[in-house]
């Protein structure tokens, strides 16, 4: 079933000139989104996600492991139903080649909550 979101005038603007900004500005953005989804009745579902590459170094700018290469990581939104492991193995298909380390979390802005997979998803037995 679709689902359909009504915006203000002022809200589809605002949304706009966030989205224009860029990445630069995640917190107003989830911030702006959270009312929205509230004004809608919408449940999120967001999941970050990181990897390493077996027997790839990381690029010599990261400062890892608190920075992450960007070629390493992803995130994942919907609002139809929560987040499940299927979603996360087809992004890490779809993205990576040799991954391991896969670790998830709910918050955001990928700051703390950082899971291994397989912890996260508990009652998925699969072998990866």
């Amino acid at each position: 079933m679709e689902q359909h979101v009504k915006l203000t005038r002022a809200q589809y603007e605002a949304l706009a000139s966030l989205a224009r900004r860029g990445p630069a500005d995640p917190v107003h953005l989830d911030e702006f989104l959270r009312k929205i989804e509230k004004d809608n009745n919408i449940q999120r579902y967001q999941l970050r996600i990181r990897w390493q590459e077996m027997d790839t170094p990381m690029p010599p700018n990261v400062d890892y492991p608190r920075e992450w290469p960007p070629t390493q990581e992803s995130s994942l939104s919907r609002i139809d139903r929560p987040i499940a492991r299927m979603d996360v193995d087809a992004e890490i298909a779809r993205l990576a080649t040799n991954p391991v380390g896969i670790t998830v979390t709910r918050d955001p802005q990928g700051l703390v909550g950082w899971t291994q997979l397989e912890k996260f998803f508990p009652d998925d037995r699969r072998q990866r």
